[in-house]
């Protein structure tokens, strides 16, 4: 079996897909199957809401959304 994953990743969300299939089917029949859909939630807030003392707290949560996406695609 081959598994494809394919993610579609910004700041904001990420949403993962999987593609699986045997080596003698064909890959027009095989289903894109979501498997994760992750939300940034700092990155939901707009720039008003953040402040200086913020925009640190926002880096460190960008960085801990992208280590959940690195796990979530090694699975």
């Amino acid at each position: 079996m081959q598994r494809t994953c394919i993610a579609v990743v910004d700041a904001s969300r990420a949403r993962l897909f999987t593609l699986d299939r045997n080596a003698e089917q064909d890959p027009g029949t095989s289903p894109l199957v979501e498997t994760a859909d992750l939300v940034n939630p700092v990155r939901q807030l707009t720039q008003n809401e953040l402040d200086d003392h913020h925009n640190a707290r926002a880096e460190q949560l960008d960085r801990a959304f992208a280590k959940k996406i690195a796990t979530e695609v090694n699975i």
